[in-house]
C-alpha cells in the first residue's frame, strides 16, 4: 500500500532504540496547489493513535478529514482518537488533545482540537463524513460536494501543513475525496480552461500510495460527480452572465447626472467560523 518515495516519516525522538519508530502508514500525495497537499493515511487503530497525533504535529497538519464510520456492519474500521467529552483532555503518547468545539451539522460534524506538546498548543478542525460504505460509493454526488466545498471555504490562509485524510485504509474513499478536492478547485479557478484527466490523477495519486480510488464504483462515482460539479459551474456563470446583461441593458444615464447617482457599497467578506458546542451558545472563532 505504501510507496517508500513519498512515505511519512515521523522523527526520531530521544528515547527512540530502533529504526521502526519513523513508521507511520501514511504517505504525501499530489494535489491542485502543491505536491504535497494531502496526506492519506490508514485510519488510527489501538496501537497507533499516538503515531497519528505525532504525524499530526510534526506535519502542522491544520485540517483532518475522516471518511469512515467507526464500526461499519459491526465491524470495527477505526478506533475514537479523541476524547469522549469536551473540556476533557486526554494525553496520546507525548501529544495532550482536548476537544474544545463540537459541531453536528445535518450531513457531517465539526470538532475542534487542541494539540499541546509541552509549552506549544495548536488547534486542528476536524471533518467527518458519515455513512460512506467500504468499497462503495453510496452517497448522492450532492453529499459530496456539499462537504468538499465547505471544507474549502472553511480552510484558512494560515494553514501550514498538509490535509490529512483518512478513510480505513486510507486509500478507496480517501482517493475519491481526494480527486474531487481536486477537480473541484481547478474547476473553479480555471473556468474549464484546463483539461480534466481523471485516470492520469488516479495514476499519479498511485505513484504515491498504492490503490488509491480503489473499485470501480468509485471510479464512475468521481466522472459522475465531476459532471455534477461542471452543471453547476456552467449554470452559476450563465447566471452571472445573465444579471450582467441586464444591468447593461438599463436606460442610461446622462454624464451629468450620474455625478449625483449612489454608488453601491460591497464590503470586503470575511470568513466566519462558526463552532457550535452542545447546549452552549453559539461561538463565532
Amino acid at each position: 500500500m505504501q510507496v517508500d518515495q513519498s512515505r511519512v516519516k515521523l522523527r526520531s525522538t530521544d528515547d527512540d532504540d530502533n529504526e521502526e519508530t519513523d513508521y507511520i502508514n501514511a504517505n504525501y500525495i499530489p494535489g491542485y496547489t502543491s505536491p504535497r497537499e494531502y496526506i492519506a493515511t490508514q485510519g488510527p487503530m489501538t496501537g497507533t493513535v499516538a503515531d497519528f497525533w505525532r504525524m499530526v504535529w510534526e506535519q502542522d497538519v491544520n485540517i483532518i478529514i475522516m471518511l469512515s464510520d467507526l464500526l461499519e456492519k459491526g465491524k470495527p474500521k477505526v478506533d475514537k482518537y479523541w476524547p469522549d467529552n469536551l473540556k476533557e483532555p486526554v494525553q496520546y503518547g507525548d501529544i495532550i488533545v482536548e476537544m474544545i468545539n463540537y459541531s453536528p451539522l445535518s450531513k457531517y460534524v465539526i470538532k475542534i482540537f487542541q494539540i499541546t506538546l509541552g509549552e506549544e498548543s495548536r488547534k486542528v478542525r476536524h471533518y467527518f463524513l458519515p455513512g460512506w460504505q467500504d468499497f462503495g460509493a453510496n452517497l448522492t454526488p450532492d453529499d459530496v460536494i456539499s462537504f468538499v466545498r465547505d471544507v474549502r471555504m472553511q480552510t484558512k490562509p494560515t494553514d501550514k501543513g498538509p490535509i490529512c485524510v483518512h478513510c480505513s485504509a486510507g486509500v478507496g474513499r480517501t482517493g475519491t475525496y481526494v480527486s474531487l478536492d481536486v477537480f473541484k478547485q481547478a474547476i473553479d479557478e480555471e473556468n474549464f480552461d484546463k483539461e480534466l484527466d481523471v485516470f492520469d490523477f488516479v495514476m499519479k495519486m498511485r505513484e504515491n500510495r498504492s490503490y488509491m480510488v480503489q473499485t470501480e464504483k468509485q471510479y464512475i462515482f468521481i466522472h459522475d460527480t465531476i459532471k455534477e460539479i461542471i452543471i453547476r459551474k456552467k449554470r452559476e456563470m450563465e447566471e452571472r452572465e445573465q444579471n450582467n446583461i441586464y444591468q447593461n441593458t438599463g436606460e442610461q444615464m446622462k454624464p451629468e447626472e450620474n455625478i449625483y447617482a449612489n454608488q453601491a457599497y460591497e464590503p470586503d467578506p470575511e470568513e466566519l467560523y462558526m463552532n457550535v458546542n452542545p447546549g452552549q451558545p453559539t461561538t463565532v472563532l
